[in-house]
């Protein structure tokens, strides 16, 4: 996906929200309390401080009345002057709290302080209880605004944590299976009212989003996952988290919108990371089910196959040999026979290897690991394959003892059937095929060489995967790509392994060749 850079980012006040879920202006990049008090003092008062103010200097003027016609004291006017300067400090604004302070004072000075009727003061006491007055009006009305912002963080901090939980029972009730990055993310942005969210996953390399999300966004949460840091945009309003799991950082996310990103980002993303996780595994969980599902029954249908075809092949070679038995017959029909028993034999022989196949592939194949004669082994093997392809020469070299090798005869005996069918496919006629024995210490190992093409250096590792065939032969010569990943399972449960080798020259060669212990082949 292209993102096309933006020459303007247009300025935005970050934003926040009341309990009951208005929004309202807070002071750009101010968190402290200090800082929201100054900024109450210059954005001014909304309307319930000015009714406040209306309603205290009704009740300021009502008292200065009542208190002048009953002759009351300096003192005790201070006093409930004090009282009505607090009431209206614990719901006004400081600039309406200042004007009511002022207004006090000036009443005080005007009516109760000699000379009367002016503003004037003689006495430095007199001007000193002013100046307290004030003052303490001054520190009442900052206390009151600190305990209001903290109610009101608190209420926001208890709204963030009833939508987180909120979040986290709507993504809880959805099936595993059923959860999709799109659905997650709309929970998001319904929930806690977001303008746009957007997710990037560093293993698909996609984004995925909700709400309004331009590319600028998208950029930025790409590099906030290569980077691997976690960064905040005051100008946009933008917040951008890794997310992480145990594998390290797998992807980014960006909000856009998020009131109270510092304390909500965090847990936000968290639950981001576990919901994709949770959907991630759900999702492996049932494709390795399916794909257990149809290997049992592959292997079951093959199973069934190969035992259906071993009966009528037992009657044909039973009924050539009752041929031969009974009656005499002709030379021509003696080799009609000898044709019927050797074809019905090499038909057996493949049905047991397709059996053999089907439960290796399918996990169901149990070593029997026993002593044998390698050599041996290997001469019977070679000796049946030079009748298959006459067209081919096969010879057999020993180095060092090979008659005491522990492995399972009848796996042993397929894994080399794969590699003589792979040398013979991809040899050219009249050429040799040679296998070799040869032990090293406690290692035997068997090489078939052919005089075959070499595999391209990309391809070496892949030839030994389920159903792969070389770009180059794929259609030049019949196969299911089976035979070396078969080959390479049985030696991997003798705890071996088999290698692939080009050896160049006049006469360049291919060797495939099965490296197993000698003492414990067996699992």
């Amino acid at each position: 996906m292209q993102m096309e850079a933006m020459d303007q980012v247009p300025q935005a006040r970050p934003r926040a929200f009341e309990p009951s879920g208005e929004e309202c202006t807070v002071p750009d990049g101010r968190s402290s309390d200090m800082s929201g008090f100054f900024h109450s003092v210059v954005s001014g008062d909304t309307p319930r401080s000015g009714l406040a103010a209306l309603l205290a200097g009704i009740l300021l003027t009502a008292a200065t009345a009542i208190c002048y016609r009953l002759n009351v004291g300096f003192a005790s006017t201070a006093f409930v002057y004090f009282v009505i300067v607090i009431l209206h400090s614990l719901v006004g604004g400081f600039f309406a709290s200042a004007l009511i302070s002022l207004m006090a004072s000036a009443c005080l000075d005007y009516f109760f302080l000699p000379p009367v009727f002016s503003f004037r003061v003689n006495a430095p006491v007199d001007a000193l209880g002013l100046a307290t007055f004030v003052l303490t009006s001054f520190t009442v009305n900052s206390l009151s605004y600190r305990l209001k912002n903290e109610a009101r963080t608190v209420a926001r901090q208890r709204d963030n944590v009833s939508r987180l939980y909120e979040v986290a029972q709507q993504l809880l009730m959805l099936e595993p299976s059923q959860i999709s990055n799109d659905q997650a993310l709309k929970v998001f942005v319904d929930t806690f009212r977001l303008e746009g969210i957007c997710v990037y996953g560093g293993a698909s390399e996609k984004f995925f989003t909700a709400g309004k999300c331009d590319a600028r966004m998208e950029r930025d949460t790409r590099e906030t996952y290569l980077s691997g840091q976690d960064k905040d945009d005051e100008l946009t309003g933008l917040c951008y988290r890794c997310l992480r799991s145990t594998q390290g950082v797998t992807g980014a996310i960006g909000f856009q919108g998020l009131r109270d990103a510092a304390l909500i980002a965090s847990p936000l993303t968290a639950l981001a990371a576990l919901t994709m996780e949770r959907a991630s595994a759900s999702r492996s969980a049932n494709h390795a089910a399916a794909l257990a599902a149809t290997e049992a029954f592959r292997a079951t249908v093959l199973d069934a196959l190969a035992h259906e075809f071993k009966t009528p092949l037992s009657t044909i070679l039973t009924a050539a040999g009752g041929m031969r038995e009974f009656g005499p017959l002709a030379q021509t029909q003696l080799e009609f026979a000898e044709i019927v028993e050797t074809e019905a034999a090499r038909l057996g022989t493949l049905t047991t290897r397709l059996l053999r196949t089907a439960r290796l592939e399918s996990d169901q194949l149990v070593s029997k690991p026993q002593m044998i004669d390698l050599e041996e082994l290997v001469l019977s093997v070679a000796k049946r394959y030079s009748k298959l392809s006459p067209d081919r020469r096969f010879t057999t070299v020993t180095y060092g003892e090979v008659s005491q090798v522990r492995a399972d005869p009848e796996l042993l005996r397929l894994a080399l059937s794969q590699l003589l069918d792979n040398a013979t496919k991809y040899s050219t006629q009249q050429t040799a095929i040679d296998i070799e024995l040869e032990r090293r210490a406690e290692l035997v190992s068997i090489s078939v060489w052919n005089s075959g093409r070499a595999i391209p250096d990309g391809e070496r590792e892949l030839i030994f995967e389920r159903f792969y065939r070389g770009a180059e032969l794929e259609s030049a010569v019949a196969g299911s790509g089976l035979g070396l990943h078969v080959a390479r399972r049985i030696a991997m449960a003798h705890h071996g392994d088999i290698v692939y080798e080009a050896v160049p020259g006049t006469k360049p060669a291919v060797v495939f060749r099965i490296q197993i212990p000698a003492g414990e082949g067996g699992p």
